[in-house]
């Protein structure tokens, strides 16, 4: 009797065994085609998909990172643009810390740009992308969007809150990403 219940134990045990060797496994494999992917993807861009966006609704995720030593926001967009999305014109509008980095007259820094869409393929879907250089200032504030492509001016799409310095600062330390122009 306890022979039988011995056996069955060390069945038991060898089967686990078995199962969590062929999980890690597959774990490793599954690591290996990522980082495959990645590669294949022939983009920096890519690295945004293993981070947390500043912002994200239906349309955009929109993030800040930096590239090659420059910090740059990105907005970015799985799978398909509209018509609207390919010809409407970004507003980006920063509100700095210091108040002698405005023009006289002005509440923001006004980026406003007009690219064409950058894009990569990554595990077979399409990413578009808008990025646009951060000037060197700290940064209090962050309200973007986009003006209609029928030249009327009138905004297609904006973020539904305003960014905030102490939020997107938390984001960009949970990504590893320089905090220096959100410092305080």
């Amino acid at each position: 009797m306890i022979k039988k219940k011995q056996i069955l134990f060390l069945t038991v045990v060898f089967a686990i065994l078995v199962l969590q060797i062929y999980k890690k496994i597959g774990a490793e494999k599954e690591k290996a085609l990522i980082e495959q992917s990645k590669k294949e993807a022939n983009s920096e861009f890519v690295k945004l998909l293993d981070q947390l966006p500043v912002y994200r609704d239906s349309i955009f995720k929109i993030y800040i990172a930096n590239f090659s030593g420059k910090t740059k926001i990105v907005y970015l967009k799985k799978d398909s643009l509209t018509d609207i999305l390919k010809k409407s014109k970004v507003f980006l509008h920063l509100y700095p810390r210091d108040k002698k980095n405005l023009k006289e007259g002005n509440t923001n820094v006004a980026l406003d740009f007009k690219k064409e869409y950058a894009s990569f393929v990554y595990r077979n879907s399409k990413y578009f992308i808008l990025e646009k250089e951060l000037p060197n200032f700290i940064i209090d504030k962050i309200n973007t969007g986009m003006y209609a492509y029928n030249l009327d001016n009138s905004v297609s799409w904006e973020i539904k809150n305003i960014l905030r310095n102490e939020e997107i600062k938390k984001i960009l330390s949970e990504n590893r990403e320089s905090v220096l122009q959100f410092e305080d």
